[in-house]
């Protein structure tokens, strides 16, 4: 990958946030955090970090950018603890993401919204965080 573009720079925000994630959710068994919009089977928990859409502005000095992260989290869970569930697994990762000194070249970020859901096959319960991500790309 060239490294200054646009696309290395989302590159590097999704990692750090999966290493932030990892270090919030690691006491969770059988759970996995991926860098993809991918369903992955045979866990009963997994996370997914991707970019959904942004905008770019150039200002005076450097370019900006505004996008949506998504943060998926996706449960095996019984259907009736399904959102329970979740919902603990989403308290650490809120509390994870209200720093983000430690994002590179990121310099405001706010959960801006949520959605609950079931998986494309049905198999994974899931719950979606949205993020509004401001940073310098």
């Amino acid at each position: 990958m060239i490294e200054n573009t646009p696309a290395h720079q989302r590159k590097l925000i999704r990692h750090a946030i999966k290493a932030k994630i990892e270090a919030a959710v690691g006491f969770l068994p059988n759970a996995a955090v991926y860098v993809s919009r991918a369903e992955v089977e045979g866990l009963e928990d997994f996370i997914s970090i991707y970019f959904d859409e942004g905008d770019r502005e150039r200002t005076h000095s450097s370019n900006e950018a505004v996008a949506d992260l998504i943060i998926r989290i996706s449960t095996k869970t019984e259907p009736e603890n399904a959102d329970d569930h979740l919902d603990e697994i989403a308290s650490y990762i809120e509390t994870a993401m209200l720093d983000h000194s430690d994002l590179p070249n990121v310099w405001d970020g706010y959960l801006g919204g949520y959605a609950y859901s079931d998986s494309p096959t049905g198999v994974y319960s899931a719950l979606e965080l949205k993020y509004q991500i401001k940073y310098n790309d």
